[in-house]
């Protein structure tokens, strides 16, 4: 996790809002499971421009 945030995140955006939507909780015996979509909208440190990215793919 300390690499994705730091070398992605960090190194690539100067502004990061990642906001959370349609959770899915599922028990399964002890163990639980959580799903969730997400939006990311950020700001990129290269030239300011803006960027959101959903689920993963990116949105300009």
């Amino acid at each position: 996790m300390q690499h994705f945030y730091l070398d992605t995140m960090d190194a690539r955006f100067s502004k990061r809002e990642l906001v959370p939507k349609h959770l899915r909780c599922a028990q399964y015996g002890d163990t639980a499971v959580l799903e969730f979509e997400w939006d990311c909208y950020a700001t990129a440190r290269e030239d300011g421009s803006a960027v959101h990215m959903r689920d993963g793919n990116r949105r300009s």
